[in-house]
């Protein structure tokens, strides 16, 4: 195994290399990044690394190892001062894109009715910016997550998540601590929401994360005092700061970022934990990567949550069933009086567009896909689960009669987009064996994505 820590090649002998082997003109610099900062995991010594007109290099954290841009997007000069104006940057709302707003002195009260294609004014009047993609901004985090130039950050870069950031952040109590931190932040200021006005400059310091809540996004701040983690208006216009990208791509989807597992035994790709669950297992009962608890079918809409409220009002319609776990003592125990076949809830499990419970690209698996990647490859309890690729944690189940939560720690079920008659499939992991079969619909289990490559 080579240490990629121990391979610096200087990017003209690359550059030189690659001139002779891959093409017959220099590639570029973003280009070298891409083809073997990223490829071959090999760290170029590239100091230069130009983006939209500026230069930027990389700094590694003492703390976490990461790499970082030494300076906030749009920054000239890498700050030797809090108040260093040159290292200031630009001003970004919310998950848009490199267009010129996060310059711009202009600004205007009209609503981009399209993300890609916003004009170059910075947008105030509202708290968000966009009159689409507006519950979860699930398409701007994916924006802000790509790593191949077309966003915001330099070819190799992104976004950070929250938790990314709050790693690197620990020491930072002030405006004067947020300067002698390795990422020498500088207090940028802000840009209102409501009337693109700047702000606090030279006195505040707010920088963007990729994640964000229901209609709010997430970001860190720090002043002459304090400093914090919070969510404001997705209008706001805030600094940036990109991180280098590690191993597979990033996927965001309703609040939760999720990475990607590849199947040793199918070749199919996973998400690499439950839906809604806050990180990989590290434990089969690891809690915080137990995740969500949907019943069969349904959407993304509270009722998946471990603690949520509950109704004994059966839905009507599928697609609008509120936010309550619904229970059911009696019949087929189905969360339903609609769709007894289960067809039309299988269709939605089923899309690939992002609108239902999966990201884009992802679906729930069929009982077969599941099977194949735990069932018949040898996982026969929860330690197997767990031990699998997939790192299936004992999440427990919600009871359909009454919503509580029960086995946590103990065991877990699975379900599958497969139905058959009233019931639906499922796969589950206990402590000495495992089960399969038909399933009332009105259980909350978990779920787990499914995409092939």
């Amino acid at each position: 195994m080579i240490d990629r820590k121990l391979i610096k090649l200087p990017l003209l002998i690359v550059s030189l290399l690659c001139t002779s082997a891959l093409a017959d003109v220099p590639l570029t610099s973003n280009q070298l990044h891409a083809t073997l900062g990223i490829v071959t995991n090999f760290i170029l010594s590239d100091e230069n690394i130009r983006f939209h007109g500026k230069s930027y290099a990389p700094v590694t954290s003492p703390h976490t190892g990461r790499v970082w841009l030494d300076r906030n997007i749009g920054a000239s000069k890498k700050c030797t001062s809090y108040d260093h104006a040159l290292c200031y940057g630009d001003l970004f709302q919310w998950g848009r894109a490199y267009d010129g707003h996060e310059s711009s002195i202009d600004s205007t009260t009209i609503l981009a009715s399209n993300i890609n294609n916003t004009g170059a004014e910075f947008i105030r009047g509202a708290f968000d910016w966009a009159s689409t993609d507006v519950n979860y901004g699930n398409s701007r985090a994916t924006n802000w997550l790509k790593t191949d130039g077309s966003s915001v950050c330099p070819v190799g870069y992104r976004i950070p998540l929250r938790s990314e950031l709050d790693a690197e952040v620990g020491n930072i109590s002030n405006k004067e601590t947020a300067y002698t931190n390795f990422l020498k932040f500088p207090a940028a200021g802000y840009r209102r929401f409501d009337n693109a006005n700047y702000n606090s400059v030279g006195t505040w310091g707010t920088v963007w994360s990729v994640e964000s809540t229901l209609n709010r996004a997430s970001y860190f701040r720090f002043w002459s005092v304090s400093n914090w983690n919070d969510s404001g208006e997705r209008a706001y216009g805030l600094s940036v700061r990109c991180i280098k990208h590690e191993g597979k791509p990033l996927i965001y989807h309703n609040t939760t970022t999720y990475g990607i597992v590849v199947s040793p035994h199918t070749g199919e790709w996973w998400l690499d934990r439950n839906l809604g669950a806050d990180k990989v297992c590290t434990s089969f009962d690891d809690t915080a990567c137990y995740g969500d608890y949907y019943q069969w079918g349904r959407n993304f809409d509270g009722h998946e949550n471990f603690n949520s409220a509950t109704t004994a009002v059966l839905a009507t319609n599928i697609n609008n069933a509120g936010t309550a776990f619904i229970t059911n003592l009696g019949g087929n125990g189905d969360w339903t009086n609609v769709d007894n076949a289960g067809t039309l809830r299988s269709t939605n499990w089923d899309k690939h567009d992002g609108s239902s419970v999966c990201p884009k690209g992802f679906t729930v698996p069929t009982y077969a896909q599941l099977e194949a990647d735990t069932l018949l490859v040898g996982v026969n309890n929860r330690i197997d689960a767990f031990n699998s690729f997939l790192k299936i944690p004992s999440s427990g189940f919600k009871r359909r009669q009454n919503g509580q939560r029960i086995n946590a720690g103990l065991t877990a079920n699975y379900y599958t987009q497969s139905s058959v008659g009233a019931y639906s499939e499922f796969i589950g992991f206990m402590q000495t064996s495992t089960s399969s079969g038909h399933s009332n619909r009105g259980q909350g289990y978990s779920v787990r994505c499914i995409v092939s490559p």
